[in-house]
């Protein structure tokens, strides 16, 4: 027996990752509003490609949808139809960084005896990336064999280019696949091969 005044389908509050997502799934969204100097107000979804966006309360898709604006997440362009919201570039961006936080290599049954060195110079002008690149590095099970050269045992191309595009940093990275390394006792130890 349901409790009595229970909402059958509660409502969620939309977040900036959620909406971006959603945006990335969808491409588009039709939305009426009214224009407002530097702010949209009264937004009410029209078309829709996705039936997700019912899930959220209005007023916090509303809220989010015009922060994302403001900061550039987003592209709102009028229509003869109403206006169409599409996710920018810089909210692509955005959305990649995200994904970082689950990104993985994975697991492999057996080492194919071939080594992946990263190498990378990033201007000591970039430290911040420089420094969250190396910590990605680490966090994917990198070893450091020097100051800017890590070692992987497993394939790994893809994590390293989507970091490369993430942190915008492309000429600066190199992936190398290496059959024989020279002295790589300790290495065999350190990722148990």
């Amino acid at each position: 027996m349901a409790r009595r005044g229970a909402k059958k389908d509660m409502k969620q509050h939309a977040t900036k990752e959620i909406i971006l997502e959603l945006l990335r799934e969808g491409g588009t969204l039709l939305i009426s509003a009214i224009k407002a100097g530097q702010e949209l107000r009264h937004l009410r979804v029209l078309r829709d490609p996705l039936p997700s966006w019912e899930a959220y309360y209005p007023s916090s898709v509303n809220r989010q949808l015009n922060r994302l604006w403001r900061k550039g997440y987003v592209d709102i362009r009028e229509t003869t139809e109403g206006y169409v919201v599409t996710i920018s570039d810089r909210g692509k961006t955005e959305v990649l960084r995200y994904d970082l936080n689950t990104m993985a290599i994975p697991a492999q049954t057996q080492w194919d005896g071939k080594w992946r060195m990263v190498i990378f110079d990033i201007p000591g002008s970039e430290e911040t990336v420089r420094s969250a690149f190396r910590n990605h590095l680490k966090s994917l099970g990198f070893y450091q064999m020097q100051k800017s050269v890590y070692v992987y045992p497993y394939p790994c191309d893809e994590q390293i280019h989507y970091l490369r595009e993430v942190y915008n940093i492309p000429h600066s990275v190199k992936i190398a696949t290496i059959s024989e390394l020279e002295n790589d006792e300790d290495l065999r130890k350190i990722f148990h091969l």
